[in-house]
C-alpha cells in the first residue's frame, strides 16, 4: 500500500492542476521506501514469494513474523488474505522505481514495528528522499510487522499529531481545523 499511496500522490502532484486539491500529506507504514525495495529485493528470502504455493508461502511468512501465530492455521483467514498477499509479493518483486522521479511536495511520516524482521528502520529512514515537503520518521512502536495491534493508541495519536501538522500548513481560508478529539475517542473504541 505505501509504494502504490506514494506513486498516486506523485501522478496526483504531476498530473492535477494548480487549482485543485491535493494530497498534503503521506502515511506509511510498515513498508521501506522505493529505494530500499531495490536493495531488500537481492535478499535470497524475497525472491519468488509470489509464486509459491498456499501452504509454501504460509511457511515463508510465518518466517518473517508477518502472520499471526494464531491465524496461521484458520483457512478463512488464509483463503481471505493469501490473494492478497500474493499480489503484494509480486508487486514488491516487480516494483522497479523510475529513475530521476520527481520528489513529492507533500510531507511524509513513515511508521513501523521495533521488531518487524521485513522492514528495518534504515529502510523506513529512505523516505525522506522521497519529499522536499518535510519527513517525520522512521517512528517506530513496539511490536513487529503489526505494530498496529500492539500499539494502537500511540500510533493514534502520532497520527493525529501529524494529521494535525498537515492541517495547519493549509491556508486559513478554508476554514479546517485540528483533528476533532471525539473523532480520536471513537477510532481508540
Amino acid at each position: 500500500g505505501a509504494i502504490l499511496a506514494c506513486e498516486t500522490a506523485r501522478y496526483l502532484e504531476a498530473n492535477l492542476a494548480k487549482v485543485q486539491p491535493r494530497p498534503i500529506h503521506l502515511f506509511v507504514s510498515a513498508m521501506g521506501a522505493p529505494d530500499s525495495q531495490i536493495a531488500a529485493r537481492d535478499m535470497n528470502k524475497w525472491k519468488g514469494l509470489s509464486t509459491l504455493d498456499d501452504a509454501s508461502l504460509v511457511r515463508a511468512v510465518q518466517q518473517f513474523g508477518v502472520f499471526q501465530a494464531d491465524l496461521v492455521d484458520d483457512e478463512e483467514f488464509k483463503h481471505a488474505v493469501l490473494p492478497a498477499l500474493r499480489a503484494d509479493f509480486e508487486m514488491y518483486e516487480k516494483y522497479t522505481p523510475t529513475a530521476g522521479r520527481r520528489r513529492l511536495t507533500l510531507s511524509i511520516s513513515a511508521f513501523g514495528g521495533v521488531d518487524d524482521l521485513t522492514v528495518p528502520s534504515e529502510h523506513l529512514g529512505m523516505w525522506a528522499h522521497e519529499t522536499d515537503g518535510g519527513f517525520q520518521g522512521p517512528h517506530q512502536f513496539p511490536g513487529g510487522h503489526f505494530y498496529i495491534n500492539d500499539s494502537r493508541d500511540d500510533v493514534l495519536n502520532a497520527l493525529i499529531l501529524h494529521v494535525n501538522g498537515a492541517l495547519t500548513s493549509l491556508p486559513r481560508s478554508l476554514g479546517i481545523g485540528p483533528v476533532d478529539t471525539a473523532l480520536v475517542e471513537t477510532c481508540k473504541q
